[in-house]
């Protein structure tokens, strides 16, 4: 059996139906049945609150260079935040639903600074960055600036945020358009704009190649439309408006969106 594991193949199989959980009753009959699995398993680390089964800080520091992907939903541990994964590709930073970070002791004051942090520090190796529920710590010009810096970063996914303050500052609406200029594929769901949405003018968003804009609450849809012309390279497009939203935009105005996207192959309204 011992020969079995040393072959990639059959642990890449065995590998899809263990979690760490698992792997932990594994450890109980055979340490080095384990170990054959620890570089398939730290590939993609989830950690989410209320999980006891979460791998611990000094188990993802040992197994750092094997992980690809890292997903944080809420980790009661602000040390997660520390984590150096020289090898990170994907980056999902998620809050919980119900909860409002501001309320938990560390978020405060210190969760903005981590993520910060975080996102600098595999800026180099980053391919994908998934932001939700993180209001407030998604609520400064240098969070998307950092995003933006990533200069591998091809997607960038944004749902269930509170955008832009009406405090009359726009440095953070300056930045996040910013970092969507940066990726070939951008989700933004279900987002909430606080403040009246105004793309910059000078921004070039002829990298955007797949576009799902979903569900967007306080940006109106003539403008929504207006803004999505200028995503000129578009391939895909995905727009779903809210239900309340008055249809600006019937069967008949489709019809004149390739004019907009001359190389558009998918359309999903």
């Amino acid at each position: 059996m011992q020969q079995a594991l040393s072959i990639p193949e059959i642990l890449a199989q065995i590998g899809k139906f263990l979690d760490l959980k698992s792997l932990s009753i594994c450890t109980r009959v055979s340490k080095s049945w384990s170990a054959a699995f620890d570089t398939i398993l730290y590939r993609h680390v989830s950690i989410m609150v209320f999980n006891r089964h979460s791998p611990s800080i000094r188990a993802l520091k040992r197994h750092a260079r094997q992980t690809f992907s890292l997903t944080l939903t809420l980790p009661v541990d602000l040390a997660y935040f520390t984590l150096k994964c020289p090898s990170l590709r994907v980056l999902h930073l998620h809050g919980w639903l119900g909860t409002r970070l501001k309320t938990i002791a560390g978020y405060r004051t210190r969760g903005h600074r981590k993520a910060l942090a975080l996102i600098q520090q595999h800026q180099r190796t980053l391919m994908t960055v998934s932001v939700g529920l993180l209001w407030p710590i998604a609520k400064s010009p240098e969070f998307w600036t950092a995003i933006a810096a990533c200069p591998r970063l091809e997607t960038l996914l944004v749902r269930s945020e509170k955008m832009f303050v009406n405090n009359g500052d726009h440095s953070e609406q300056e930045a996040f358009w910013n970092a969507c200029t940066k990726v070939s594929d951008l989700i933004l769901k279900d987002l909430r704009f606080q403040a009246a949405v105004n793309v910059p003018a000078g921004l070039d968003f002829s990298q955007v190649r797949k576009l799902e804009l979903l569900r967007t609450e306080g940006w109106h849809a003539a403008k929504q439309v207006m803004w999505m012309e200028r995503c000129s390279e578009l391939r895909v497009l995905n727009w779903t408006l809210l239900k309340v939203e008055p249809p600006v935009v019937g069967a008949s105005g489709l019809t004149t969106f390739p004019a907009s996207w001359p190389k558009l192959r998918e359309l999903r309204p």
